[in-house]
């Protein structure tokens, strides 16, 4: 799970100064790594967690005050602050929380120096092993033989879709689409308009509503943007432009890219789903908790992702394309104590979390664990999400030393290939150079 209904970006300038800020702190970060160890047994911990609200930021604080009543001996205080180039600036001050939830990009964390490798406490534990976790889960918070983060939560996608809204277009609420064809055909009869053209109910958008999976079409399409054994963007594949190309046509088909994206803009988040503008879209688990308390009368159905493409070498993905850690920011004046509590959240907690939240834990042990905070039929639909994690077509975003850029880089080239500024082969291309730039620049500066 991401920070709920929020979608953090990072220009590339920021994340460029950001870097070179850490270019010339990394070696001494990384030369004092684990030296700062403290067993003042009153030690005051900061926990930064991701979530600012009632709901979900209410869970994580209560799971800390539970920590600090039963495992006595020293205090941790949380604070919800998600903000990855804030986190930086703290490691560069010489300021950082003594545990920090990671939102995305570990590897770039790491290679950056802000996180401590966690190997030797791992080896030491008697509660965090890694043939625990689900191995995609694991690999994303590993490089080059370091572990530097543990797996908090991970999440596999479903289709969501409203039935009240099928039934009213004339199709079977309780069949979704099985395949593009389908997908596309059901979206046109669940796309209105008003009187001057613009849209006003939508059937589906690939990049519209979906909270993570960015790249679900190049997955689909049998593409895969990074080789991760070789640590090598391979954005140019064959499927990825495909995929895109895919993307290309289908703005297209609904009036253009621009008519979809102001469209887009008359909501914020999931409330497009909420709100029932849009019939179809793609969700993660711990929006069945939004649902229950926002909107707990609307007809809606979840199935498995089952939307591919005749020719692709798989029958489809259902994929976690990333999820949330805890790690030891470089720089920890507690560092002992922080990885003591990470066993406790990373255990006992995230299994607390998952049943009163409603997300999917990264953990095997806890992959029957049933919500109580969800009502039926909000926790069956539930087990679906459970299920696909340890699916043959589940797809882990393992990371790389520049995730956060490639992110920001990703959406500004498929955004000009939609548009039309650009064919998806040139906006792939583009992308792997700029990429294929900005490691090279990382790793020159990597001394794990």
């Amino acid at each position: 799970m991401h920070i709920p209904h929020t979608h953090r970006r990072f220009s590339a300038f920021a994340l460029c100064e950001l870097f070179l800020v850490f270019v010339t702190l990394s070696a001494t970060l990384l030369a004092g790594c684990g030296s700062s160890t403290s067993s003042d047994a009153n030690a005051k911990l900061t926990y930064w967690h991701l979530w600012p609200d009632k709901f979900y930021g209410g869970i994580q604080n209560n799971l800390v005050k539970t920590f600090n009543q039963t495992k006595p001996g020293f205090t941790v205080t949380p604070q919800a602050q998600g903000d990855t180039s804030k986190f930086l600036a703290s490691v560069s001050a010489g300021n950082p929380p003594d545990v920090y939830m990671v939102p995305s990009g570990p590897i770039q964390l790491a290679v950056q120096g802000a996180l401590m490798p966690l190997d030797n406490y791992i080896k030491n534990s008697k509660v965090i092993k890694q043939s625990d976790f689900w191995p995609g889960t694991w690999s994303a918070c590993t490089y080059k033989g370091h572990v530097y983060c543990i797996p908090y939560v991970f999440d596999s996608f479903a289709l969501f879709w409203n039935k009240d809204l099928f039934k009213a277009a004339g199709l079977d609420p309780n069949k979704p689409p099985t395949t593009w064809s389908d997908l596309e055909t059901y979206s046109k009869k669940l796309t209105k308009y008003d009187n001057k053209g613009n849209i006003s109910q939508l059937g589906f958008a690939p990049w519209i509503g979906s909270t993570s999976a960015a790249e679900w079409p190049m997955w689909a399409d049998g593409g895969q943007m990074w080789d991760y054994q070789s640590g090598q963007p391979t954005m140019t594949q064959p499927g990825n432009v495909a995929g895109l190309q895919w993307e290309v046509n289908w703005a297209k088909e609904f009036g253009g890219y621009d008519k979809l994206q102001r469209f887009n803009s008359s909501f914020s988040g999931n409330t497009s789903f909420l709100g029932q503008k849009v019939a179809m879209w793609v969700g993660e688990s711990y929006y069945l908790s939004s649902l229950q308390q926002y909107e707990p009368n609307l007809n809606f159905g979840v199935a498995s992702f089952g939307i591919p493409r005749p020719d692709a070498s798989h029958p489809y993905i259902n994929g976690s394309v990333d999820g949330n850690m805890l790690a030891i920011p470089t720089g920890s004046k507690h560092p002992d104590q922080a990885w003591k509590f990470i066993e406790w959240n990373a255990t006992t907690g995230v299994h607390s979390w998952v049943t009163q939240e409603g997300d999917s834990s990264a953990r095997k042990a806890d992959i029957n664990v049933q919500p109580t905070v969800l009502k039926e039929p909000y926790r069956s639909d539930y087990s679906i999400f459970a299920k696909l994690l340890s699916g043959p077509n589940v797809y882990y975003d393992q990371g790389s030393p520049v995730d956060l850029y490639y992110a920001s880089q990703r959406d500004t080239e498929f955004d000009l290939a939609r548009r039309g500024k650009v064919t998806p082969q040139q906006a792939l291309q583009t992308l792997q150079t700029d990429v294929q730039g900005q490691l090279k620049k990382a790793l020159a500066h990597f001394h794990g």
